[in-house]
């Protein structure tokens, strides 16, 4: 799966997995970090299958920040009804309202 971009239909990424010494690697497993930096668009889809999760993590929510100022570009967070419990889910926000307060 390569990026592409909605702007331009003609854009390449910098680098395609042909381009990339894969191996025997299929599917989603040449997705490595250093394949990612050279992305010079987003993707259309995700980058591997929900059974890629292995540990099971369930993200409540993230956020994406500048590194040289600090400045907030992006907070994603999960819709508190799909939280689990109505107690949890309360906990949960707490907790949530807490970081964005320390943040």
């Amino acid at each position: 799966m390569e990026p592409t971009s909605a702007e331009s239909e003609t854009q390449q990424p910098r680098e395609t997995a042909e381009a990339l010494d894969t191996g025997c690697l299929t599917g989603w497993e040449w997705i490595t970090p250093e394949v990612v930096t050279k992305f010079s668009c987003a993707t259309d889809e995700f980058l591997c299958p929900a059974s890629a999760n292995t540990y099971g993590i369930d993200f409540l929510g993230f956020t994406v920040r500048d590194v040289d100022s600090g400045v907030k570009l992006l907070q994603i967070t999960k819709i508190s009804g799909s939280l689990g419990s109505p107690k949890s889910g309360c906990k949960q926000q707490q907790q949530q309202q807490q970081l964005r307060s320390q943040s």
